[in-house]
């Protein structure tokens, strides 16, 4: 399966899981928008805030954050399981 899994990724300080706004996300301080001006503009920018970081795939985040990446479980309709009551999954 391909999908599209770009988007803003950080870990979430008290729990430990990956947070993903893949389309935006909004806080009462700031926004981020993935909108293609925004995205060619600043996705290579490391000073998001609050711990936000772009990445082209889910796999990079994983990668950036040293977490092992199963793709094969997330594939087959299995939930993920960083997500909860205040995850940002479609923005």
């Amino acid at each position: 399966m391909n999908e599209d899994t770009e988007g803003f990724y950080k870990i979430d300080s008290t729990s430990g899981e990956v947070l993903c706004g893949p389309n935006f996300v909004l806080n009462a301080n700031y926004e981020l928008h993935k909108s293609e001006e925004k995205k060619k503009e600043k996705k290579d920018r490391k000073d998001y805030p609050d711990g936000w970081y772009w990445f082209d795939t889910e796999q990079e985040a994983y990668t950036y954050f040293n977490i092992e990446w199963y793709p094969e479980v997330y594939t087959i309709g299995l939930p993920k399981p960083w997500l909860n009551e205040n995850t940002i999954e479609n923005g």
